[in-house]
């Protein structure tokens, strides 16, 4: 990232953070607080590291609000992977409350198990219960002391993208979340809740995206191995991120029987191994 990124200052952090995927999700909260502080009083975009940003973000600035956080018609209202700050320094008590609550839910089984449910994840249960959601709600009033804040709602379609759609110039940040991952990095296959007619474009967006930043990283450092990454590239995607409905076609004739071969091959062996160990 810091080949890629040659503007950008990175802030080296030692937090400890849990190897539990829905609980290390969720202490994002440690490092956001974390950046709302160094960024004294400039706007902040916090993002999900499953991101990818494709237009201008500073637009929804022009806005009144100095927290802004981005909900969806779905059984989940809300999506913290990413949080406009418009005052950071009027916001630190916020995100100081939103770390405590966080912490206080993971150490309470019950109430860690219904944030799970009902909100996808115990950061964004204790947001909703700071600000006291409301589906029909777009502006709240959060009061601390003699700070009010204004926290607006933007929709998930424009800023936070985390369905399986085709790529459209509104969206201006689209997030790969968790279904997302085996088809992005290893290789797999569209599955039902990522379809391939729905998801090809967003997959399509995400390689063009990949392979434009590894080849400006080849340029500066000749040595460099795309393997490193941890990304498997289908033989149907082109060297510039492009592939056809066709080439995926073969790809999932190749990508079945290769994974027969292996399980025949392990059923073969693995029976031979038993017999001559009597």
């Amino acid at each position: 990232m810091k080949a890629y990124s040659d503007h950008c200052e990175f802030i080296q952090t030692s937090f400890a953070l849990s190897d539990d995927p829905d609980t290390r999700i969720s202490m994002k909260t440690l490092l956001w607080e974390k950046a709302v502080e160094e960024a004294k009083d400039k706007p902040l975009v916090l993002l999900d590291g499953d991101t990818l940003v494709t237009g201008d973000v500073s637009r929804y600035f022009e806005e009144r609000f100095d927290i802004g956080f981005t909900v969806k018609d779905e059984q989940v209202p809300n999506n913290s992977g990413v949080i406009l700050v418009k005052t950071p320094k009027n916001s630190r008590l916020f995100f100081q409350k939103w770390r405590e609550q966080t912490i206080a839910l993971l150490r309470d089984p019950e109430r860690y198990d219904e944030s799970i449910r009902l909100c996808g994840g115990i950061d964004q249960m204790a947001f909703v219960n700071i600000i006291g959601f409301k589906r029909e709600t777009g502006r709240y009033n959060v009061t601390y002391g003699n700070i009010q804040l204004v926290v607006q709602t933007f929709p998930c379609s424009v800023l936070n993208q985390t369905r399986s759609v085709p790529v459209v110039p509104e969206a201006v940040i689209y997030h790969y979340k968790g279904g997302w991952r085996r088809i992005l990095t290893d290789g797999g296959l569209f599955t039902r809740k990522r379809p391939k007619k729905d998801s090809f474009e967003m997959y399509l967006l995400y390689m063009k995206t990949f392979l434009s930043a590894v080849n400006k990283i080849v340029v500066q450092q000749k040595n460099f191995d795309i393997r490193n990454m941890g990304v498997f590239l289908p033989f149907y995607i082109t060297s510039d991120g492009r592939g056809t409905f066709a080439g995926y076609t073969r790809y999932v004739i190749f990508y079945r029987l290769n994974k027969f071969l292996i399980k025949l091959s392990r059923r073969i062996f693995g029976k031979k191994k038993s017999i001559s160990s009597h």
